[in-house]
């Protein structure tokens, strides 16, 4: 699951590339996932990436919704709980405050059921809206195949559901 959310969050910070040169900006991987609170339908964690703004312009995440669909169906969303800011000419750990919420009332096992039988038919979609320098732009992002999406990234489907 958490390099689920580390694909996520690298495909909806990339995609940002109009607002700030992509050269610009390098992801490491997750430095930490602090739980912040769960319920049945719903988990809030903060997910500390390791980041490297080379720009001139600070990168804010202002807003943000994914949503993961396997075969046409909705099973999670991932949201903004408040904004995430990554200073210019800066290297350390930027802060996503996230909030994962679960389709149906079986929340995260349902899931984790869906996760289990690989990654085909499962794909991302949602919007990104983010502030550089004096810019505000909101970034679509069409929906796409989640296994397409991590062999663009370098990570191996299989890979990511190993741990789960």
């Amino acid at each position: 699951m958490k390099k689920l959310l580390l694909l996520a969050a690298l495909g909806a910070v990339t995609l940002l590339g109009s607002c700030i040169r992509p050269e610009k900006l390098s992801f490491e991987g997750i430095e930490s996932i602090q739980v912040k609170g769960a319920t049945t339908s719903q988990v809030g964690i903060d997910l500390g990436i390791k980041a490297t703004n080379a720009s001139g312009s600070n990168l804010t995440l202002t807003d943000m919704q994914l949503t993961i669909s396997k075969e046409g169906r909705r099973i999670v969303d991932i949201v903004l709980r408040d904004k995430a800011r990554l200073p210019r000419k800066s290297s350390g750990v930027m802060t996503l405050p996230l909030a994962i919420r679960f389709d149906g009332p079986l929340g995260a096992l349902g899931v984790y059921s869906a996760f289990s039988k690989g990654l085909q038919n499962t794909t991302l979609s949602g919007y990104v809206t983010a502030r550089a320098g004096w810019g505000k732009k909101k970034i679509e992002i069409p929906e796409m195949p989640l296994d397409q999406m991590a062999r663009q990234f370098g990570f191996d489907p299989a890979e990511l559901l190993k741990n789960m």
